[in-house]
């Protein structure tokens, strides 16, 4: 996939609102700003909890309208069509949202120790390599 995806460019939308700056999101967030920077290069994914907060936060915002309408067209897409981690959010993304603690602690199980850490500590799932 070629330059950012789907799913990034909208996640993208509703974190550049007039709401926070990135450094302010990833304070609120009690996640490295690293994480953020990730998230949009298609690098990791956002924990399902991260997605439900931001979401959120945008639906009680008048400036983030259109951006949650866009997020919202694009969660109920098949999660690998919008994003190359998309398997970590299959089947859809609005699904993926809806993970209780205990579903994703069940995705977790299949990840090193590092990974869950990681997971949890930075707010970050499924990482890829940067391409070259």
């Amino acid at each position: 996939m070629d330059g950012q995806s789907t799913f990034a460019s909208a996640l993208e939308g509703l974190l550049d609102t007039a709401m926070f700056t990135r450094d302010e999101w990833a304070r609120f967030l009690d996640i490295p700003q690293t994480s953020i920077t990730e998230w949009l290069a298609d690098a990791a994914v956002p924990r399902p909890d991260l997605l439900r907060v931001i979401c959120d936060l945008a639906g009680n915002s008048r400036v983030a309208q259109k951006p949650l309408i866009d997020f919202q067209r694009i969660a109920h897409l098949p999660a690998t069509d919008i994003s190359p981690l998309g398997s970590h959010m299959s089947p859809t993304v609005k699904e993926y949202m809806q993970l209780s603690v205990r579903e994703f602690g069940y995705r977790l199980y299949s990840l090193s120790p590092q990974e869950q850490i990681k997971a949890l500590g930075d707010g970050s799932f499924g990482y890829r390599a940067p391409q070259q």
